[in-house]
């Protein structure tokens, strides 16, 4: 806080010019058509720039400093000819870089492909300043800014492998199949492997070019999902035979840009007579058991519960397939009001509402349960807000709390969408907002957006 205080001056605005490596990669078309831009202007005309922009020394264009982070809220403060803002100048590019990324780390307003990007322009600019330094030294440099755990530090260091690009692509969104997680598993389940195993391939294609043709795979959804990279592919680096075989397919998958990374499993199938023959083998064997199985539950009587349970869950299919979420979700904003003004309270987060919803779902459904973990990515867990389990439902709940919450909310559910589709319990997801003061201006415009952004998902917005 010392530090903070004793670099904190007031700086005319126009001495400081723009920083051509914003992590967010903003252009400013895109910053000035953002409503959330509209806002930040209207807040600084009444209370000023509330948290100061990071600069240093030696700018361009006859400017004296040059801005290391905060460009929303620089331009937004040309825009209104503010005379003098707050600023943090930093000593140097690199301690510019590490305050910022602190300020934003402690606010959580980045995205982790903007958090990656910010971290590798970091690593680049350590580098720099000891060009000799070692793996080891660095790692634990990027430990000692990010404290980060070795799971998501092993995480980072893989990511800021892909070009700015890559990177750029995952932050702006425009391949909804291109995820973080996807440029994760691509360096552990593949890249990581082919180095391994498959060395006479590196000669022909290097770590960087793999990386941006699979990446590029990703974005048209023909590389599969993460599930796929870890837990049924890898059997292609698995298989101690067929050597020159399995390299042949590898190389020819890489060649051909648009081929589905099912077509070359299919094909590596394929060199496996012996092995699929031995498995349409074992088939009769595990049918007879189970015909033996069936024989034996039809001599055996049933408990009543079990039917219970049967029968409950074809009334549960029943109400599903009569479309039982669109008149939950279309009344539920009533039942909420109609509770906060019997109770004399007021629901004001997320838990809160989560508990009320819950309470709902349990009179209809027996086996929804409260947060469940996904698979850990990025040595982190997604957790589920309900899971109809015997169903396959999935049902997410954002509380909107203030204007600006839409775009962050669009992105919670774009990283969560893959990892609830790619688990057991993702057959169908289904997102419900709750705007209690009208933040989101035009619901039915944000509904399209997001149908667009997630087109399998179904959305409810009050």
């Amino acid at each position: 806080m010392n530090y903070l205080q004793k670099n904190l001056h007031y700086i005319d605005p126009k001495t400081i010019c723009f920083d051509p490596n914003n992590p967010r990669g903003e252009t400013e078309k895109q910053i000035v058509s953002d409503e959330n831009f509209s806002r930040l202007i209207d807040s600084i005309k009444e209370y000023g720039v509330l948290t100061p922009v990071v600069i240093r020394n030696n700018g361009q264009d006859g400017k004296k400093y040059i801005l290391v982070d905060g460009e929303r809220r620089l331009r937004a403060s040309l825009d209104i000819n503010m005379k003098e803002i707050p600023t943090l100048i930093a000593p140097d590019e690199i301690n510019g870089r590490i305050l910022a990324y602190q300020i934003h780390k402690l606010r959580k307003d980045w995205s982790k492909a903007t958090e990656t990007k910010s971290i590798k322009i970091i690593i680049e600019e350590i580098k720099v300043g000891h060009p000799d330094i070692s793996e080891v030294d660095l790692m634990k440099k990027i430990r000692d800014i990010t404290k980060s755990s070795d799971q998501e530090l092993r995480d980072i260091m893989d990511l800021i492998k892909y070009d700015d690009d890559i990177i750029q692509q995952v932050i702006e969104n425009k391949n909804n199949n291109l995820l973080m997680s996807h440029l994760v598993q691509i360096e552990q389940s593949f890249v990581s492997k082919i180095v391994k195993k498959y060395p006479e391939i590196i000669q022909k294609y290097s770590e960087h070019e793999i990386r941006h043709i699979l990446a590029n795979k990703a974005a048209k959804g023909i590389l599969g999902n993460t599930r796929y990279l870890m837990d049924t592919f890898k059997d292609v680096f698995d298989e101690k035979e067929h050597h020159d075989e399995i390299r042949d397919l590898l190389l020819g998958f890489l060649h051909r840009k648009s081929e589905n990374i099912t077509t070359t499993y299919d094909a590596f199938v394929g060199l496996l007579p012996k092995e699929k023959e031995k498995k349409s083998k074992a088939k009769p064997k595990k049918a007879r058991k189970a015909k033996k199985r069936k024989t034996e539950k039809e001599q055996t009587s049933v408990p009543e519960e079990v039917d219970s349970r049967k029968e409950l869950g074809q009334y549960e299919s029943e109400l599903i397939q009569n479309r039982i979420f669109d008149i939950i979700f279309h009344y539920m904003k009533g039942a909420v009001n109609e509770f906060e003004r019997r109770t004399n309270s007021i629901f004001k987060n997320e838990p809160e509402l989560q508990n009320f919803i819950f309470a709902v779902l349990r009179c209809l459904f027996a086996s929804v349960e409260y947060e469940d973990p996904t698979e850990k990515i990025c040595g982190t867990f997604t957790r589920k807000d309900f899971v109809i389990k015997d169903h396959k439902i999935i049902i997410e709940v954002k509380y909107v709390h203030k204007s600006g919450d839409q775009q962050k909310i669009a992105n919670e559910l774009s990283i969560d969408y893959p990892r609830y589709k790619n688990c057991k319990y993702g057959g169908t997801i289904i997102n419900y907002i709750y705007d209690p003061k009208g933040c989101i201006t035009n619901h039915s415009q944000y509904s399209k957006e997001l149908k667009k952004l997630l087109p399998e998902a179904h959305h409810y917005i009050q």
